[in-house]
């Protein structure tokens, strides 16, 4: 998929004031993550964060890992005024493409019930939802989603 002059590159440790920014913009405070987290997923071994970008400007980011066998899908945020105009799904399939090179076989990932911009993109993706996670998102019931999996251990 191609969005008109949007861009998507590996994130950088600079980009990481935007994203906090495009956190507060998308998530309640409760949910939204902190410096801290960004820095993480720039450290974790086979961790992926990409951002989407037009004219020099980030718009959104995608975060993922490969945990045994499994690309999971950390998170995945755009700037409200790029909503729904395709950025999201430039992200996951790229997201995605990244992680199945560095080995996952399936997808995962978990979302609050009640996200139904987010439930639209991942299924429209071809996710499915295998289970509800009670108090996932502190009180907020999430589901738990997948992508190419045949089957899910404990761990995922």
């Amino acid at each position: 998929m191609a969005v008109a002059g949007v861009e998507i590159r590996a994130s950088r440790e600079e980009d990481i004031p935007t994203l906090l920014e495009i956190e507060r913009e998308c998530f309640p405070p409760d949910l939204a993550y902190d410096r801290s987290v960004f820095e993480e997923l720039f450290t974790i071994i086979n961790g992926v964060v990409l951002v989407a970008e037009v004219g020099g400007r980030v718009i959104g980011y995608a975060a993922g890992v490969v945990e045994e066998g499994y690309g999971h899908v950390v998170s995945i945020a755009v700037a409200p005024s790029w909503q729904g105009k395709g950025v999201g799904s430039l992200l996951l399939e790229k997201l995605e493409e990244k992680l199945r090179g560095l080995g996952a076989a399936c997808f995962v990932l978990e979302v609050a019930v009640d996200n139904e911009r987010a439930l639209r993109l991942y299924t429209k993706s071809g996710y499915r939802v295998v289970r509800v996670l009670k108090g996932y998102y502190g009180g907020r019931d999430g589901f738990l989603m997948v992508k190419g999996c045949l089957y899910l251990n404990e761990h995922a």
